[in-house]
């Protein structure tokens, strides 16, 4: 398994976080989602601009646009919320992975 999910897989290109564009462009497959901003935030070494890495363990359309966009009020953390407020841009790329274990594994190894 630790071969096989450390496989480089294939990102899309980054996607404006808008509910309209997730519901129609993200597959309903098990994968890997990065969150990114145009805002560097402090880390304890450096800076990033990644504000959330996760996985779907059964559908990546549904965790990105029905969990993430569907109820941003509710549903985004305290970051993400100021990050929209403060009229920063976030973005979002997927992966799939083909299998729910795969995609927690794959989340796992790329936040490190």
């Amino acid at each position: 398994m630790a071969n096989e999910a450390l496989r480089p897989y294939s990102w899309s290109t980054w996607h404006h976080f808008n509910a309209e564009l997730a519901r129609t462009t993200v597959p309903d497959e098990p994968g890997v989602y990065e969150l990114r901003t145009d805002y560097e935030i402090g880390r304890l070494k450096g800076s990033s601009p990644l504000v959330t890495i996760g996985s779907a363990a059964r559908s990546l359309r549904k965790r990105i646009y029905e969990q993430r966009l569907l109820n941003t009020a509710k549903l985004l953390n305290r970051a993400e919320k100021w990050l929209i407020q403060a009229s920063h841009t976030l973005e979002f790329r997927y992966a799939t992975t083909g299998n729910e274990e795969k995609a927690r594994y794959v989340a796992l190894t790329v936040t490190g």
